[in-house]
């Protein structure tokens, strides 16, 4: 019986016929000479034949690459980065980094932290409407001759007023929200750490380039990284934006007692634990696939560690600069 065929050879490169430099897309690695498709210094794999094109491939749907397709690739790319191990299969080193497109993704990214305060809002709303249907619920009925209804009515409308009367937004804005006591707080804080996660585990990561095998992986590579696993804080805006309006709509159909009712700021917590798995989940996919290193997973938790010690560390120092 015939052996199997053997895997037929890479087809040698004429260097003599090549002037221009000839270097690894991931670690800048000089491979002149070479006739194995593999980059000995950091170990990518490519293919000859799209190295030395001079007009380097483009991805089909990237961001980065199609800027005059912005709507279209901003949205085909958040929603193809939903399946992070078939991206970042389709995302590869060869494909060039464009770091003015990349912090322009990250910018459009930040923008839905405008939505922490409409939720904050939503929030306090219905918490303050819900407290002024118990005590309405709670106060004694009308007892003449000491007060009549009436009486009883004005003072409900004007002490616990109820949506839609203006009272009640006056209320809730005057007493209980304010953009200087708890917007801006809010605002610094989640939107803070949403919006900035991205370069914090950048320069993470960075210390643990400096000390592993793959010391000269270009920086880009790693920033790319960071940026595109960093969208998944839109879908966490959006699903903290969906249960306020939730809450507020099971509020305006039951008017049930606050402690009755469906919300729970445990809620929030999962959706900020998921947001957490969703993020390491994709980092780590990212850094086996696209920049295949070794023990991703593991490189990805202590970056994580060192990303939550530093960003603590900026809120205290923070607070006492404020304090002080």
């Amino acid at each position: 019986m015939d052996s199997p065929a053997a895997e037929s050879p890479a087809p040698a490169v004429d260097w003599a016929a090549i002037s221009t430099p000839v270097e690894c897309p991931l670690c800048l690695y000089n491979l002149r000479g070479l006739s194995d498709p593999r980059c000995p210094e950091c170990g990518y794999q490519f293919e000859w034949a799209e190295l030395l094109d001079p007009q380097h491939p483009k991805h089909p749907f990237l961001f980065e690459h199609h800027p005059r397709r912005n709507l279209w690739s901003f949205f085909k790319t958040l929603f193809a980065s939903l399946r992070p191990r078939r991206f970042w299969t389709s995302v590869r080193p060869i494909h060039d980094v464009v770091p003015r497109r990349l912090l322009i993704y990250w910018i459009i990214c930040c923008l839905p932290v405008l939505l922490i305060p409409l939720s904050d809002s939503i929030f306090t709303m219905t918490r303050v409407a819900n407290m002024n249907v118990a005590m309405r619920a709670s106060y004694p009925p009308s007892r003449p001759p000491l007060y009549s209804a009436q009486t009883r009515q004005n003072f409900l409308d004007s002490n616990h007023p109820l949506p839609p009367d203006p009272r009640f937004f006056r209320q809730v804005f005057g007493r209980h929200l304010g953009f200087v006591r708890v917007f801006l707080p809010s605002l610094l804080m989640q939107g803070g750490w949403l919006a900035f996660w991205p370069w914090l585990t950048f320069l993470a990561l960075l210390v643990f380039q400096q000390s592993m095998r793959r010391a000269k992986v270009r920086p880009a590579h790693v920033l790319r990284c960071t940026i595109y696993c960093a969208d998944a804080n839109i879908w966490y805006l959006l699903a903290v934006l969906a249960l306020a309006i939730v809450q507020a709509i099971y509020f305006a159909v039951t008017t049930r007692n606050p402690y009755t009712g469906i919300f729970r700021w445990e809620l929030i917590e999962w959706l900020g634990m998921l947001l957490a798995i969703l993020r390491i989940d994709r980092l780590a996919v990212a850094y086996k696939r696209y920049l295949h290193f070794r023990h991703p997973l593991a490189t990805v938790l202590l970056s994580q560690v060192m990303v939550w010690l530093g960003w603590w560390a900026i809120l205290y120092w923070g607070m006492r600069m404020i304090r002080d």
